[in-house]
């Protein structure tokens, strides 16, 4: 409770520096129609920017109540761990048949399994050394390492040198009790997205949605830009987000990050200086195609949003989450309610 009482104070406090905001009399009238509408305190007015100047849709954007609401009924909470816990959706993924970064290891409090075979880890060298192990079965010479049950990029580590990134080794070191891991091969992405943040995998977040006619339906799309020096694209560690058009696969309007982080926007990747509107992503037709396919396999599980990261030979899975921020979908979509996908969802299950 006192974390959700922390964020709301941030979010305030960004809201009041804001000088996009509209005039007081008019955010009072659009709170009280958003309160009769979601039939809940509207805390979504603010953090889906329906509060500045240039929105006048706020009666199209969803409560988080809402979203809450439909992704509990939506998705078989017997089965989100397919999703959240990372070495259980890399396996399944896998012998799915769809495209994911290549595993080289996974570690269980200080034991280490690397292609079944098993280092109990009691001492920091030692640990180098089975480190040193996971990154010479790397093709390319790198490895990425993330937490099982982690979010929002935290606790995660890009190893290329054991000797020159002594500091992040004993970082790790000293979460390994505590926390469970999954070492994977680095992902080479697409050349035309390393230009825009070469130090980061930038991924597509996609939204799904799995219909009564077993179809996989796309809702809503958004490109995530890591930063200079980041090694994830994650608002949370830094990045920031931009809408997406979904049949041309070209970047609208500005990036923005949460208003919790500042509710920054970009018309340029603040390091390379990129222009974001009308940025064509790679592969976007293949990236969709790649999306419907992985979505179907996992039917009970029916409200998804799916990070994909792109090579320079297409699509490959990356991260799909049961728990995402449709909020955030919905900013990207100019407020959910008046999309085609969601208004059925909406009409038949709430």
């Amino acid at each position: 409770m006192g974390g959700k009482i922390d964020s709301a104070i941030t979010d305030f406090k960004y809201f009041i520096k804001d000088k996009k905001r509209k005039p007081l009399y008019k955010i009072c009238y659009e709170l009280i129609r958003c309160w009769i509408r979601e039939r809940t305190i509207p805390y979504y007015y603010f953090t889906g920017f329906l509060y500045r100047k240039d929105n006048n849709r706020y009666l199209d954007h969803i409560s988080h109540k809402t979203a809450i609401k439909l992704k509990s009924k939506l998705n078989n909470s017997k089965d989100i761990d397919i999703l959240e816990n990372k070495l259980i959706f890399q396996n399944y993924f896998s012998y799915c048949n769809i495209s994911m970064p290549r595993m080289l290891a996974y570690s269980f409090n200080k034991n280490f399994f690397i292609f079944n075979k098993r280092y109990s880890v009691e001492s920091y060298s030692y640990f180098k050394e089975v480190i040193n192990t996971i990154l010479q079965n790397s093709q390319i010479g790198s490895i990425f390492i993330k937490p099982l049950d982690g979010l929002g990029g935290k606790n995660t580590y890009k190893i290329k040198n054991i000797k020159e990134q002594e500091d992040q080794l004993k970082e790790l070191y000293k979460k390994i009790e505590t926390q469970d891991f999954l070492f994977q091969e680095t992902v080479i992405q697409n050349e035309v997205l390393s230009k825009v943040n070469p130090s980061s995998l930038n991924t597509v977040r996609i939204h799904t949605f799995y219909n009564e006619q077993g179809e996989i339906e796309i809702m809503s799309a958004m490109m995530k830009f890591g930063i200079k020096g980041g090694i994830v694209d994650n608002a949370s560690s830094g990045g920031f987000m931009v809408p997406v058009d979904l049949e041309s696969g070209r970047l609208l309007a500005k990036g923005f990050t949460p208003l919790k982080l500042g509710g920054k926007e970009y018309t340029l990747h603040p390091d390379s200086r990129i222009t974001l509107k009308g940025f064509e992503i790679p592969h976007f037709d293949k990236v969709k195609e790649f999306v419907i396919k992985a979505g179907s396999y996992i039917p009970t599980l029916r409200l998804v949003g799916w990070d994909i990261g792109i090579t320079d030979t297409g699509p490959i899975l990356i991260e799909g989450n049961a728990h995402f921020h449709l909020v955030n979908g919905d900013i990207v979509a100019g407020g959910l309610r008046k999309n085609k996908v969601f208004r059925t969802i909406i009409q038949k299950h709430l």
